[in-house]
């Protein structure tokens, strides 16, 4: 899978906002998600049959895929996608199966196997 590139480049500074840092967005069927500290850690792109592809984004850029939800069910993309507050899972609205739209949480310690999440932590060695 093709890596995410983070690097300070892609940054900008909106005029709006002097000294908050931007990422620059530039394909209309993906978006980055950030975590609070601003750092790149899931990407979500619709895919040609219209459902959408959760990837997690780890420190070196590289994604690696970790869910695909919608397509019949979910239209105009999947909504609610929330960041949760350590960073470490996402958020999304998905009906499962049933009739009744609910949160899920697609862990990115999942993705990591274990390690952690957090990147100002070392890898745990369980």
């Amino acid at each position: 899978m093709t890596g995410f590139d983070a690097s300070p480049s892609r940054r900008d500074t909106p005029p709006s906002t002097p000294g908050t840092p931007a990422l620059e967005q530039d394909d209309p069927t993906a978006a980055v998600l950030l975590d609070r500290r601003g750092e790149p850690v899931f990407h979500t792109v619709l895919a040609a049959d219209g459902t959408v592809e959760i990837s997690a984004i780890d420190p070196t850029g590289e994604t690696r895929p970790l869910r695909r939800l919608g397509g019949a069910e979910h239209p105009m993309g999947v909504y609610p996608q929330q960041v949760t507050a350590d960073g470490k899972g996402l958020l999304v609205g998905s009906y499962q199966d049933g009739d009744d739209l609910r949160l899920v949480r697609v862990d990115f310690a999942r993705y990591l196997g274990g390690r952690s999440a957090d990147r100002s932590e070392p890898p745990s060695t369980d």
